[in-house]
This record gives C-alpha cells, structure tokens and sequence, in this order.
C-alpha cells in the first residue's frame, strides 16, 4: 500500500520479496552489534530504474547512525530519501493492541461516514504488467551468518566476528544470486541485506 502511494501505480502484493524473521538468532544480533549494526525487519520500496519499482518487507542489518535503527517496541516508522532533504522520518505507534483498535475504529467510522457511496477509489493508478522488478536483482552488501568454517571465507567477503558456534561476514555489494555463490563454501544459516 505505502509503495503504491508512493509511486501512483498499483504494487502486487505477490511480486514483492517477503522473508520473515524466524531465521534471525540472537546471535545475528550479537555478531551485527560489533560492526554498529542492529537488526530489523523493513519493508522497502525504491524505483527499479526502468520505470517500475523494486519493492521488499525482509530482516537487514542497519546502521546505528541511521535514523530508521532507533525504531523499537510498538513503534513503526516511514524513513524517507529525498534529494535535497536527505534522510527524513516519520515515526509514531503502529503495533499494539491499542493503535490496531484505533486504526480500525477510524476505518469502520469512515465506512459508515460513506453509507452506500462505493465511488471511492484508490489512489494510485493501474500497473503495467512488469511494473514490479525481482528485489532479488538490487545489488547490495549482505550479511551472512555461518557455522564456523574452517576455510577462510572468500575474498569478496569480510569476517566480522563471532557468536555461539556461528562466524559473520559481510559480502561486497552484489545481487542475492552472486551473494549465494560468494558463500557457496559456507554452511549458511542466515542471510540478509545491509541498509547502505
């Protein structure tokens, strides 16, 4: 919905990359707390660079000195990148039993505000099809979480410490398939972008 807002055309829910967060360990958290880093699920969205957009909700690591990284509890927030403005943030509650009720009490009170007017309709306009590019093509850094190797990891790759039985590592920036190659050599057990 907030990239369709974003952009005027209609996104399909089912060309965005969804990933949960059932493979993020304490551990991720204590190897990505040594480089600065936090863990957190986000939804992206950014234009693909051929007219359409690139769009994802999946677990990254992000900067502390982003703004984005401060975002905790029940709080959500929309960061957003402007040209002349940098990094903006929009942030207040938008999980928890008592925002969800107010968010459905105010949508129920403008259902009924409406009565039987159906001519409302959102807006965003029609996609072409193709309009929603693979995130799996963004080129980016990648965090990846391995049992400890014996081998020493790729040249491509940055071993940024340990935690349990399990080693770190940042890739240099490449697509998920070139990720996935750069660790073929590791036992990975969990992979996930790094907010530039």
């Amino acid at each position: 919905i907030l990239a369709s807002l974003c952009y005027g055309k209609a996104v399909d829910p089912d060309k965005v990359r969804t990933e949960g967060i059932k493979d993020i360990s304490l551990d991720d958290i204590a190897i990505a707390s040594k480089i600065g880093c936090r863990v957190k699920l986000l939804g992206r969205a950014m234009p693909d660079g051929h007219g359409g957009v690139v769009a994802c909700a999946a677990p990254h690591l992000v900067p502390s000195n982003r703004l984005i990284s401060g975002v905790d509890g029940v709080m959500n927030a929309i960061a957003v990148q402007g040209n002349a403005t940098g990094e903006s943030l929009f942030y207040g509650p938008g999980a928890g039993k008592l925002p969800t009720a107010s968010a459905v009490v105010a949508d129920i009170m403008d259902i009924v505000s409406r009565g039987a007017d159906d001519s409302w309709k959102a807006p965003w306009g029609e996609a072409d099809e193709g309009y929603v590019s693979d995130f799996d093509q963004v080129v980016s850094k990648w965090y990846i979480r391995a049992e400890h190797a014996s081998e020493p990891a790729a040249e491509d790759m940055e071993f940024i410490g340990s935690s349990g039985g399990f080693d770190g590592f940042i890739t240099e920036p490449a697509d998920r398939a070139q990720a996935v190659e750069m660790a073929k050599a590791l036992k990975v057990k969990a992979m996930y972008r790094v907010l530039s």
